[in-house]
Order: structure tokens, then C-alpha cells, then sequence
């Protein structure tokens, strides 16, 4: 079974892949989805609801809101896609919104 995070990246480029953008565009996304990354797999639970808003907080600190908007509304898609191919159980953004 395939597990996420991946320290290989290949969930991640494989995701990025069949997107089919530019490789400019591309690039900007891969380096979203390794921030997230990075930061969820220095967590004891990477993708429990918690890591998520610390996550969601530590950017708010660093960028402005159209920035994180655009960040989140990435890594939720991510995060949907490995459901989708149950690799993860759940993705947090949903729980996030049902309540």
C-alpha cells in the first residue's frame, strides 16, 4: 500500500503530472504541495485536523489571504485526490467544513 508523506515525492508528482499544466505552473504548485508536505510529516498525525490548522495559521503569519486561499484551495485538491485513491482515510479540509 502506498503511504503519504512520501519522502520520494512520487505521490506528489504523480498528482502534479496528470494535471497537465505548464511546466512554470507546475513548479509553483510542487512548491506548495512540498511546504505542506514538509510541514505534515514533521507531525505525529500529518493529516489530522490539527496539523491543518497550524498549518492554515502558519501561513496566514507569513502571506497574505489571497495567497493562502490560493495555497489551501491547492492542497485541498492534493488531499482529495489521495482519497480518492485511498491512500489517505480522510482529508481534514472536509471535516473542517462540516462543522
Amino acid at each position: 500500500m502506498r503511504h503519504w508523506p512520501d519522502k520520494e515525492e512520487a505521490l506528489l508528482n504523480e498528482f502534479l503530472d496528470q494535471l497537465g499544466y505548464s511546466p512554470q505552473n507546475v513548479w509553483a504548485y510542487r512548491s506548495m504541495l512540498r511546504h505542506f508536505q514538509r510541514f505534515a510529516s514533521e507531525r505525529k498525525r500529518p493529516l489530522a485536523e490539527q496539523t491543518l490548522r497550524s498549518w492554515l495559521k502558519k501561513c496566514a503569519a507569513e502571506s497574505k489571504l489571497a495567497y493562502v486561499i490560493d495555497r489551501a484551495t491547492f492542497v485541498k485538491r492534493f488531499l482529495d485526490w489521495l482519497v480518492e485513491r485511498q491512500i489517505v482515510v480522510s482529508n481534514p479540509f472536509t471535516e473542517l467544513r462540516e462543522r
